[in-house]
C-alpha cells in the first residue's frame, strides 16, 4: 500500500477515534491532545468530516449516531469491568455495574425508538351476541373441532358447606356424588 493511501486511511481512523472520544464526553482539547491534532478546532473539523462522510454512507441523524456510539462504547467498558468484578467475586460491584448496564440498555432502546408508543385502532362495532359467536368460532378453529361441535357443559350447583362440621365428614358425601362419577369415567 502506498504511503499516501496509508496516511489517508490512518486519518480516517483517527477521525473516527476522535468521534468516539467525543461521544464518550471528552472535551475537544482532550480529544486533540489524545490523538495528536494541532488544536481543538482541528479535531472538530476532523469529526465533522467524519460525520459528513458517514452520513453520505448511512444517511442518518449525526446527533443520534453520536449518542448511540457513546452508549455503545460505555456499554463495552461496563461489560469489561463486569467481567473483572465477576473474576474477583465482587458482588457489590457486580450489582452496581449491572444496574448501570441496564440503564445503558434502556437508554439505547429509547434512542432507537423501542419505547415508542404503539397506536391501536379500536372499533366498537360488535354486539355482545356477535362477539360471543365470533369468540366461539375462533375457539373451535384453534382447537381443531368440527364446525357443528359444541363443548360439553358441566352442570351443577354450588352449595354452602357447614364450617362447624369436621371437613372429613363431608368428604364421603362429595366422593359419592353422581357428578364426580361422570367425570371419573
Amino acid at each position: 500500500m502506498a504511503d499516501h493511501q496509508r496516511t489517508f486511511r490512518n486519518s480516517r481512523e483517527r477521525a473516527e477515534r476522535a468521534f468516539q472520544l467525543r461521544a464518550c464526553g471528552r472535551s475537544w482539547l482532550d480529544v486533540a491532545r489524545a490523538l495528536g491534532y494541532g488544536s481543538p478546532g482541528a479535531a472538530q473539523t476532523a469529526v465533522k468530516r467524519h460525520l459528513a462522510r458517514e452520513e453520505r454512507l448511512n444517511s442518518g441523524d449525526a446527533t443520534l449516531r453520536e449518542l448511540l456510539e457513546g452508549a455503545r462504547i460505555s456499554n463495552a467498558v461496563l461489560y469489561g469491568r463486569f467481567s473483572e468484578a465477576l473474576a474477583r467475586r465482587d458482588d457489590l460491584t457486580l450489582v452496581m455495574l449491572s444496574r448501570e448496564m441496564r440503564a445503558n440498555r434502556d437508554q439505547i432502546a429509547k434512542l432507537v425508538g423501542a419505547y415508542a408508543p404503539v397506536q391501536v385502532q379500536v372499533e366498537q362495532g360488535l354486539t355482545e351476541h356477535e362477539f360471543a359467536t365470533e369468540a366461539a368460532r375462533l375457539l373451535r378453529e384453534i382447537s381443531g373441532a368440527p364446525p357443528g361441535w359444541t363443548s360439553p357443559v358441566l352442570d351443577g350447583e354450588v352449595t354452602d358447606v357447614d364450617t362447624d362440621e369436621d371437613p372429613d365428614d363431608n368428604a364421603d358425601a362429595v366422593d359419592d356424588s353422581p357428578a364426580l362419577d361422570a367425570v371419573r369415567r
